[in-house]
């Protein structure tokens, strides 16, 4: 399984921000207030969100519209 969309989709609670940067590398961006929202730009244009209060565990990982993990 090499995509790193259905790579994350695979991951199972807790997901640590290392499990991430694993399949992704280091963010690219913070656009997050209040909470960290790392962002990471594919070579599709597909735009993946992280969300973390801690930078350690995950909240939620998004791709555009799509919900990939959501920390429940």
């Amino acid at each position: 399984m090499t995509d790193p969309i259905e790579r994350l989709r695979a991951l199972h609670s807790p997901v640590a921000m290392a499990d991430v940067e694993a399949i992704l590398g280091p963010p690219q961006h913070d656009i997050g207030s209040g909470i960290y929202i790392f962002t990471y730009a594919l070579d599709d244009g597909t735009v993946i969100r992280v969300g973390t209060a801690d930078r350690q565990r995950v909240l939620y990982i998004r791709a555009g519209e799509h919900v990939l993990f959501q920390d429940r």
